[in-house]
């Protein structure tokens, strides 16, 4: 199993859009089978450069990751969220690496 820590560096004039957007993500790429039934932990911070909202989940195998990427409604969704956000000095408008958890 893989494990994303999503960073995502929100347009304060996009903020609301975008946390009602993020609060279904892990819901649909569950109900299509992607992730483990573990919910998404979701986080927000106010950077002094903007918001920034982070998503841990975890995908339910490697060829989840895969099929994310050729289902509909799911790229529909990552392309929303991409588009409310933006590049900053502090990174790139979105992030997601793929760790490996200790404990």
């Amino acid at each position: 199993m893989t494990t994303v820590f999503a960073t995502y560096r929100v347009r304060k004039d996009q903020l609301e859009q975008f946390d009602d957007a993020l609060r279904g993500h892990w819901r649909l790429l569950h109900d299509s089978g992607l992730v483990t039934d573990e919910p998404a932990i979701v986080l927000a911070r106010d950077a002094e450069d903007g918001p920034v909202r982070m998503e841990i989940f975890t995908w339910r195998d490697e060829a989840a990751v895969d099929a994310a990427h050729e289902h509909e409604a799911v790229m529909a969704l990552w392309g929303k969220l991409e588009s409310w956000c933006e590049e900053r000095e502090s990174g790139p408008s979105v992030e997601f690496p793929h760790v490996t958890r200790l404990a």
